[in-house]
C-alpha cells in the first residue's frame, strides 16, 4: 500500500487518457501524408481499418502495430488547446525479406488534429515540429 502514497513505480503501466483512447479511435489517418498512401483505399481511414490492431496503451499515447510487427505508428497526445491536440507521430516500418512494400524508414511528424464529434478526426502536419516534437527527417520535402 505504500507504494500507492508515493507514486506508481516505473514499471506500472499507465492508463491512456480519454483523449489518447479517442485519437486512436476517430484520427482519419488518410488526412495527412504518411506511409500508409500507397496503401489507401475509398471507405477506409483509421488504424484498424489498415491492420493497426496491436495496440500499447500509455498514459499520454499508443504504439499500434501491424499483427507481424512489421509496421508501427506511435501517437503521442503533446499538448491539448481546447479542442485541439498536438500529437507526435512516429511511423517506423522495418521490410522483411521478400516483403511486397517498401523498405525499412523511420519518421516523426508533428500533427494538429481537431476533435469533433464526426468520426474522423483530421490532421494536418506542423512544419517545423512542435515543442515537445520535433520532425525527423527535418526537411519538408517528403
Amino acid at each position: 500500500m505504500g507504494w500507492l502514497l508515493l507514486g506508481a513505480p516505473a514499471w506500472a503501466i499507465q492508463a491512456p487518457s480519454e483523449d489518447v483512447r479517442a485519437l486512436v479511435r476517430h484520427l482519419d489517418v488518410t488526412s495527412f501524408p504518411n506511409s500508409i498512401g500507397p496503401r489507401r483505399e475509398p471507405g477506409r481511414h483509421h488504424f484498424a481499418d489498415y491492420g493497426f490492431t496491436r495496440i500499447t496503451w500509455k498514459a499520454d499515447g499508443a504504439d499500434l502495430e501491424l499483427e507481424d510487427r512489421s509496421w508501427l505508428m506511435s501517437v503521442g497526445v503533446v499538448a491539448r488547446h481546447g479542442r485541439q491536440l498536438d500529437v507526435c507521430l512516429v511511423d517506423r516500418a522495418l521490410a522483411a525479406p521478400g516483403a511486397l512494400f517498401g523498405g525499412s524508414y523511420h519518421v516523426v511528424d508533428a500533427l494538429r488534429v481537431v476533435m469533433s464529434n464526426a468520426d474522423r478526426w483530421r490532421a494536418e502536419r506542423v512544419h517545423g515540429g512542435l515543442p515537445g516534437c520535433i520532425d525527423d527527417p527535418p526537411d519538408d520535402r517528403r
